[in-house]
């Protein structure tokens, strides 16, 4: 089967390993696995010595010169080959494996000729991860995909997976041993068809690298070290995660004891058996009622038994002139 005849340059060698990671801007998303001839770079804008395990990061360019290639492995397995007089933009790369929703991947490879073999970052029911090129987009679906020019015309082959590739006027859907071609960004995409094999040799010999075994030893050690880096990583994010729970809790604790604190602030009225006594077991809070009933102190008291005396005088005086 034609789909098959790319494999063995391909550099997928599937050791799969767990990972549960969100890649930020600061950390390195990818390294260099195998160079031939000239291959610039530019990091933070500035250019930088491209070399053979040299880290990429986020908003890197890596650029081919004639006759070279290079091959790049992603922190989630990615594989991306450059060919000859090629540039890749890595504009975005977010994935986490235990949130597989959030993996989002955007590349720009605006000329040259490329493989991609997708890795962890698009194993999801709906992948969100599409490569730009100079005549139009192509969406990705754990796919392995080839893309350059061929007489004259930008082709498009899909080894493994499914991609879509728009244009600004129509879109095509290419499944695998299929592909298609266009003319520029503004013209339909041919309909997907199968390639014959004379035309698969030719796309294959565009990216294949000349020492495929010594890639292959080097993309195993790259994986192992990204293996590490993820574990690590994963630790440091556990860590903070634990952090941000303890501080969650300690702020709730911190709330109730505020609580049970101004509860105790809140003095109590009399008890019933001190009701009329005058006298107050605690002192009233700002806005706190008295209760009905009873005299406010013992001096009130005493004037209600002042009144109620001159109240019983003055009732006898008039009794007795009354006789």
């Amino acid at each position: 089967m034609t789909r098959y005849v790319l494999a063995f340059f391909l550099m997928s060698f599937c050791l799969v390993m767990p990972v549960s990671v969100v890649m930020a801007q600061d950390n390195a998303i990818g390294t260099i696995a195998e160079i031939e001839g000239t291959v610039a770079m530019t990091e933070e804008g500035k250019p930088v010595v491209a070399e053979i395990g040299k880290d990429i990061y986020l908003n890197d360019t890596i650029e081919t010169g004639a006759a070279s290639k290079v091959l790049i492995v992603f922190i989630d397995d990615t594989e991306v080959t450059l060919g000859e007089n090629a540039s890749l933009a890595i504009d975005s790369y977010v994935f986490d494996a235990d949130q597989p929703e959030i993996n989002k991947g955007r590349f720009s490879i605006v000329r040259g000729t490329f493989l991609f073999a997708s890795g962890l970052i698009s194993k999801r029911a709906q992948p969100d991860v599409q490569i730009e090129t100079a005549y139009g987009a192509i969406g990705l679906r754990g796919t392995v995909v080839w893309g350059g020019a061929i007489d004259d015309e930008y082709n498009v082959f899909v080894q493994e997976g499914e991609i879509t590739f728009a244009t600004e006027r129509g879109r095509v859907t290419v499944k695998p041993g299929e592909g298609t071609r266009v003319s520029s960004r503004r013209t339909i995409p041919g309909r997907s068809s199968a390639w014959r094999q004379e035309k698969i040799d030719h796309a294959v010999r565009k990216v294949a690298l000349a020492n495929p075994e010594r890639a292959k030893i080097r993309v195993a050690e790259i994986r192992q070290k990204h293996a590490v880096r993820r574990n690590m990583h994963k630790e440091e994010m556990e860590g903070k995660r634990l952090e941000r729970q303890e501080l969650k809790q300690e702020k709730q604790d911190d709330y109730r004891r505020n609580r049970i604190e101004k509860q105790k602030e809140v003095r109590p009225l009399r008890s019933r058996e001190d009701q009329g006594s005058g006298v107050w077991k605690d002192k009233m809070e700002p806005g706190q009622r008295k209760p009905d009933g009873g005299a406010d102190n013992a001096t009130d008291m005493e004037r209600q038994e002042k009144r109620h005396l001159e109240r019983r005088n003055k009732t006898n005086k008039t009794q007795s002139g009354i006789r």
